[in-house]
């Protein structure tokens, strides 16, 4: 949701630059720098590491399955999950896994994570949490309540954990960083600070 200006908008000109945002989301990791030219306010929701890899997998999935050209979406065609995580945990790929920790911190570590959690976020909470979290950032802004849906189920996802036992241990390993995170926001509860 960025501020328009409707007169140079109709005048042909667009004005939508980042500085002049009033909110913004996406991926953009704390320790980035924002031109906007005042403090911005962060907030993040953290999920599951192997239920958002697992996401990100069917997402991977979902677009080679609409334009499959590269040798990299038709390998991801070829792989179950079991396969596809293997492969990524043996990569070079798996140092930079831990994206939730890695979103508040260059290190990825979770003691660094936790310390900008506690230090540098308005405000964090789990996903399985939004309801709770969309409330209480509305109180923040002085807004009504938000009617909340979840409609972005993934419809090409099972409901059942399609991974093994045993490639799932491997990957939980790999996102612990990630797991101590999110469990840590749940100990603590949302929280609204800085």
């Amino acid at each position: 949701m960025r501020r328009q200006d409707f007169l140079a908008r109709a005048l042909g000109f667009r004005r939508d630059r980042v500085g002049e945002a009033q909110f913004l989301h996406g991926h953009h990791p704390l320790w980035a720098r924002l031109a906007t030219f005042r403090k911005p306010l962060f907030i993040t929701m953290t999920r599951d590491p192997v239920e958002r890899f697992l996401s990100n997998y069917y997402m991977i999935r979902r677009k080679a399955e609409r334009s499959g050209k590269s040798s990299l979406k038709h390998r991801v065609l070829r792989e179950d999950p079991d396969l596809f995580a293997t492969r990524i945990i043996r990569s070079p790929a798996a140092k930079r896994l831990n994206g939730m920790c890695l979103y508040l911190t260059r290190s990825g570590q979770f003691e660094d994570a936790r310390l900008a959690l506690e230090t540098r976020l308005f405000a964090a909470a789990r996903l399985d949490e939004i309801g709770a979290f969309s409330c209480l950032l509305a109180d923040a802004l002085g807004l009504p309540a938000p009617d909340m849906q979840h409609v972005n189920t993934g419809r090409n996802r099972p409901q059942s954990n399609p991974l093994s036992p045993k490639v799932e241990e491997r990957l939980r390993a790999v996102l612990d960083p990630d797991r101590r995170l999110h469990d840590h926001i749940g100990e603590v509860g949302l929280r609204s600070g800085n």
